[in-house]
């Protein structure tokens, strides 16, 4: 949720990565003369991938896909069980750092809503923005395309312009999306504005970010704490389990035979205890 570390990816350890990264890249696509990759952690991680690229010879291009941010939180809630300002939060970082990170990259904007509205007009705008020749055409895989792209999996929709007039989403979420919309529209405002949004984020984090940790830690603190004693409680539901199934032995030897009225009474007790 904090922002990712600018230094680090000019560090050892992120050297490292890059080699096992390039070698991935070889390995998945050694013939590929167009290859997709679809991994929401670029947006977080592209600082380390472009020089990768660049190294290989590769040509990259980016297809920002645009979801509503209420939508996002939605999904996220269902998901992970993720409160929704935290899932507000996350989605604007990510976004942030995709647009941040990917200037200066053939890119296009696309919203979730376009794609589902006419999945072709965006293939093909797609294919103009970034200069590609779809290998198999626009018609070839229309029939999967047209299975695969269903509202019936949208479990959470939300109109563009409710959710920027929505009083309870912070400005920088609708502002962002807002200029999001505007790009894959065609008609992108100044960067400075995204650029604004995100020295307001980090200026924050100054002052927030080691409570934030103090509370994470906590949190996970507690989870490990409940995790334990939860684990405790399974080892003594088996161990009354057990006694149950020994009651149930017990009773089943008893009946039918002469026993004492006392005892009696007292595997009649046992039963009702049991059920």
């Amino acid at each position: 949720m904090l922002s990712f570390p600018r230094d680090w990816f000019a560090s050892a350890a992120a050297q490292s990565f890059r080699q096992r990264a390039a070698s991935l890249l070889q390995a998945e696509f050694p013939d590929a003369t167009l290859s997709v990759v679809k991994d929401p952690r670029l947006c977080r991680l592209l600082p380390l991938w472009r020089p990768i690229l660049a190294e290989l010879s590769i040509e990259p291009c980016c297809v920002i896909l645009i979801r509503n941010p209420l939508e996002v939180a939605g999904s996220l809630h269902k998901r992970e069980g993720f409160e929704e300002g935290k899932s507000l939060l996350l989605w604007l970082r990510h976004v942030l750092a995709a647009e941040r990170d990917s200037r200066g990259l053939p890119r296009c904007f696309v919203t979730y809503d376009q794609l589902l509205a006419d999945w072709r007009g965006t293939i093909e705008r797609i294919g103009r923005t970034l200069a590609i020749a779809w290998p198999r055409g626009a018609a070839a895989p229309a029939p999967e395309i047209d299975a695969f792209l269903t509202r019936k999996l949208r479990h959470h929709a939300f109109d563009a312009g409710a959710t920027l007039a929505r009083s309870d989403v912070p400005p920088q979420i609708k502002e962002t999306y807002d200029w999001l919309i505007r790009a894959a529209d065609g008609t992108p405002p100044p960067d400075d504005r995204l650029d604004r949004i995100d020295d307001e984020i980090v200026r924050s984090e100054r002052i927030f970010a080691p409570a934030v940790v103090a509370l994470e830690a906590a949190v996970k603190r507690q989870a490990e704490t409940l995790h334990h004693w939860v684990g405790v409680a399974d080892e003594r539901f088996a161990i009354i389990e057990q006694f149950r199934e020994e009651i149930a032995r017990l009773t089943s030897q008893v009946e039918g035979e002469p026993v004492p009225a006392a005892a009696r009474k007292l595997f009649d007790r046992l039963r009702v205890w049991r059920s």
